[in-house]
């Protein structure tokens, strides 16, 4: 690892960051830097090709870059969005988006996801009145996960404004990059090193880059994993995790053995990533000057996921503000509200990320102990965030969608009066807890899985001797129907 490279412990294991063999003991410790050398370097075995689940979103995802017609610009209750393009919220398939070959982003057939590997992308933002479309629709952010037996790949990709433009340039980062990667990574030059593997993530994001301006999208935030064997010299089922992310974009690894999850990404490193963007975001030129990259180590069955803002921004405590989310299960403190306007939590910026990572670790927690399953699976995890994302903004919602049915009668106001009302009621929807936003995850749980193809029928297993899938115990030589 270069000299002046980052190297951080995850929280609770601070005591194991150096081992006697190796300066950076990579069975814990988190490294970060700006470019690959600043990346432990680790030998990687061959990476293998069949593709075992592909999936890619919302709808049609990276394989549709049709760019939509512009709606009435929507006006958002959150920082999400300073310069709005506007967009509908259809979502046509593409014809001219799909190659002639069928071969879309390097994948002959996105196939769908499978309990390893899986994603979705929701709105929580409110209805509109008498209508199935939500505000700031269309989802402005896209994602893709691709499994191989001893690979995989997650991209999630956010439009830092709204609209069908942003979304374009969410569409386009996601497929620019995995076209890329589909393409290098098991090419004769495929990557033999895990610091190999970080340079061609980098490269990957100048084909994002390049994709965004051809289809004219707007900026875009961009994280990318790829979660590779390593050697067996490291050990018999040892994995490694590079991460390189521009934007608001993180990356989440939840430890099943520990019942833990932790953040990849170094604190010194994370604020100036977040101002970056792909897109025309300067003179018409992209703000890569900041991407980070980072690696750690991961083993069989950890469950790794990036997730958009609408994701973490609904466990941070000061969006929650002082109301205990039953699901999760666990209360802090706030100040009086004598005191306070409006009960405020009463933790520093590192106690929030602190509890930030407590509250995703107990609903996970709590999450397997419902299902009485020793792991959860990439679905599993998914289905669980995505119900508590939903449920702690549901009055927030509720509030604005009564306000809004109720303002479709004040035929008497005029347009400036309207646009007043409607700003107090984003004003006092604030006094509800959780963030309205675009929701998107993506998810790939660690394992050495093969094909097994019998009357069209895939079934998945795992490499190592024994695995638990939900609440399902196999052995060796039986299959897992997905």
């Amino acid at each position: 690892m270069a000299e002046g490279a980052l190297a951080y412990p995850f929280p609770e294991e601070e005591n194991l960051l150096h081992s006697d063999a190796h300066p950076f003991h990579f069975h814990r410790a988190v490294a970060a830097g700006k470019t690959p050398n600043e990346i432990p370097k680790f030998d990687i075995l061959p990476l293998a090709n069949l593709v075992l689940g592909a999936v890619t979103g919302p709808h049609s995802g990276l394989c549709d870059l049709q760019v939509e017609q512009p709606s009435p610009i929507c006006e958002s209750n959150d920082d999400e969005s300073d310069d709005m393009d506007g967009g509908t919220a259809e979502e046509p398939m593409s014809s001219t988006s799909k190659e002639s070959d069928g071969i879309i982003a390097g994948i002959s057939n996105w196939k769908g996801p499978i309990k390893q590997a899986d994603g979705d992308s929701i709105t929580l933002f409110d209805h509109k009145p008498d209508s199935s479309d939500h505000r700031c629709d269309p989802i402005a952010d896209a994602y893709a996960v691709i499994a191989r037996p001893n690979n995989a790949i997650l991209a999630v990709a956010s439009g830092c404004n709204l609209g069908a433009k942003s979304q374009q340039a969410a569409r386009c980062a996601v497929r620019g990059c995995i076209e890329k990667l589909n393409e290098t990574l098991l090419s004769d030059s495929s990557p033999k090193t895990t610091q190999q593997v970080v340079s061609h993530i980098l490269s990957s994001f100048t084909t994002a880059q390049e994709m965004i301006t051809k289809h004219e999208g707007m900026t875009a935030s961009l994280c990318v994993a790829v979660i590779c064997r390593l050697h067996r010299h490291w050990g018999e089922h040892e994995w490694g995790l590079s991460v390189v992310s521009v934007g608001k974009i993180s990356c989440f690894v939840w430890k099943n053995g520990a019942g833990t999850v932790h953040e990849v990404m170094s604190p010194a490193l994370h604020d100036v990533a977040s101002t970056a963007c792909l897109g025309p975001s300067q003179n018409g030129e992209p703000d890569l000057g900041s991407p980070v990259c980072s690696y750690v180590h991961v083993s069989r069955n950890d469950v790794v996921f990036l997730a958009t803002r609408g994701i973490y921004d609904n466990f941070d405590p000061f969006v929650l503000l002082d109301e205990a989310d039953e699901e999760v299960g666990m209360k802090y403190s706030t100040i009086p509200a004598s005191n306070q306007s409006q009960s405020v939590p009463l933790l520093t910026e590192k106690g929030k990320e602190k509890r930030r990572l407590s509250l995703l670790s107990e609903l996970l927690k709590n999450c397997r102990a419902h299902r009485k399953a020793d792991h959860l699976s990439a679905l599993a995890l998914k289905e669980a965030i995505i119900g508590h994302v939903v449920t702690v903004t549901e009055k927030k919602r509720n509030f604005l969608e009564k306000n809004w049915q109720d303002m479709k009668y004040a035929e008497m106001l005029t347009d400036d009066e309207k646009a007043a009302m409607e700003k107090r009621i984003l004003q006092l929807a604030e006094e509800y807890p959780g963030f309205l936003g675009h929701a998107t995850i993506a998810a790939y749980q660690v394992g050495h899985l093969t094909e097994n193809a019998s009357h069209d029928q895939t079934k998945l297993f795992l490499y190592s001797p024994t695995i638990d899938f939900e609440t399902a115990e196999v052995e060796e030589d039986r299959s897992v129907d997905t």
